[in-house]
């Protein structure tokens, strides 16, 4: 019970007042010998004894300071004072339940939510790709999330690297972003989705619907000899949610097909209508 602490933190503050007043006491007396000494009055071997019991009150002094200073960290050990303002999850523990420190179950959890961070893992070669847009100008650290709800969160996060190794099984790497959460619109254990923005330069991009995933290889149907179409490889270098960026299998000119993909074979003849990937949209 906290009244038990709290009345040792009073009975040590005044065992501290009359150690201190002793302490007075004593300084007194030698304030008082002291002139008697010089004039010759009482021997000295009485100064000495007054400086000796001055020294044993300023001792007393400070042992009481001590033992207020013990009782005042005993009486703290009754409440318990959160270190930063947030949130608490459930209390499983109530009045009267026997608790310790050795127990597997926390009192409660504190999620301190003014600044968030969000974990997320990035593939080997997205990692490098980061490194070099930021090296060289083109990329800063910033990055956008989107909510569980699919609305995009108004504020702007900084992203650092969480650990600094590659993980050999996954071949991927943990990175950290920070969020501002000054509404405390996100909570601990949340998910959401992480945008990293990076400027792309000299690059074709496709619509994923003129796509097609064979065995984890990307495929489009790129028109040959003016009415046939051909299956070919393509190498995707990035993507966003309905786009390919494409690294190498087609060149900038290159027509291919961007709808009814299922029904079109290698070879199959067809009278193209040309369009612009832009009317898409």
């Amino acid at each position: 019970k906290p009244e038990i602490y709290s009345e040792q933190v009073n009975g040590s503050n005044a065992a501290l007042k009359v150690a201190l007043a002793n302490q007075a006491v004593a300084r007194l007396e030698i304030d008082k010998i002291a002139p008697l000494v010089a004039g010759k009055v009482v021997s000295e071997i009485q100064l000495k004894s007054a400086q000796v019991a001055y020294e044993s009150a300023t001792a007393q002094v400070e042992q009481a300071k001590a033992a207020l200073s013990s009782s005042r960290i005993n009486y703290n050990f009754t409440s318990i004072k959160a270190p930063v303002s947030g949130y608490i999850g459930r209390i499983p523990s109530r009045l009267g339940s026997l608790v310790g420190p050795t127990d597997a179950i926390p009192l409660t959890t504190l999620s301190d939510i003014k600044t968030v961070y969000v974990y997320f893992s990035i593939s080997e070669v997205e990692f490098l790709r980061m490194k070099r847009s930021g090296s060289n100008g083109g990329v800063d650290n910033k990055v956008e999330l989107i909510l569980a709800d699919g609305s995009r969160y108004n504020q702007i996060g900084k992203v650092e690297a969480a650990s600094g190794n590659i993980d050999r099984t996954t071949g991927s790497i943990s990175m950290k972003a920070i969020f501002p959460n000054p509404n405390k619109l996100l909570r601990s254990g949340g998910a959401c989705q992480i945008i990293i923005n990076q400027p792309i330069k000299n690059i074709i991009k496709i619509p994923k619907i003129a796509t097609k995933d064979i065995q984890d290889k990307i495929f489009v149907y790129k028109l040959e000899n003016g009415s046939k179409v051909g299956m070919t490889p393509v190498e995707v270098d990035g993507e966003t949610v309905d786009s390919y960026f494409i690294k190498s299998g087609i060149k900038a000119g290159d027509k291919i097909a961007v709808n009814r993909i299922d029904m079109l074979q290698m070879g199959v003849g067809v009278i193209p209508k040309i369009i612009s990937i832009d009317s898409l949209k």
